[in-house]
């Protein structure tokens, strides 16, 4: 089975399928009452910046992610993560803002309708 991350963090992997399916499911629910759409590029696994590696070696993030170009419809203009250095990396290659996941739902929750990006 090929590892593959749903939302942010959580990631299939065996033996822990279900608990991380079940948290991943219940991310994607929220992120779907917040979004018009949610884009999950195929074949990118994992943004590649490994902890804080990335900062020093740029190359793991780049290979992570040489396939998210080709896979992001142009009107996608921002993205959510649940782990920081995954926003840093995934802003440096999409060259779209990436913030937590928190600040999407705290702006749905605000009953004035937010603009477009």
């Amino acid at each position: 089975m090929q590892r593959r991350i749903l939302i942010g963090t959580y990631v299939l992997s065996h033996g822990y399928y279900d608990a991380y399916y079940i948290k991943a499911q219940k991310l994607r629910r929220l992120i779907a009452a917040c979004a018009e759409e949610i884009v999950e590029p195929a074949g990118v696994t994992c943004c590649g910046f490994a902890g804080d590696r990335g900062f020093v070696v740029p190359e793991l993030n780049v290979h992570a992610l040489r396939k998210v170009h080709e896979a992001l419809p142009a009107n996608c203009c921002e993205g959510v993560s649940t782990n920081r250095t995954c926003e840093i990396g995934l802003t440096a290659e999409t060259s779209r803002p990436y913030r937590s996941i928190a600040y999407l739902l705290e702006e749905c929750s605000r009953t004035e309708t937010m603009g477009a990006c």
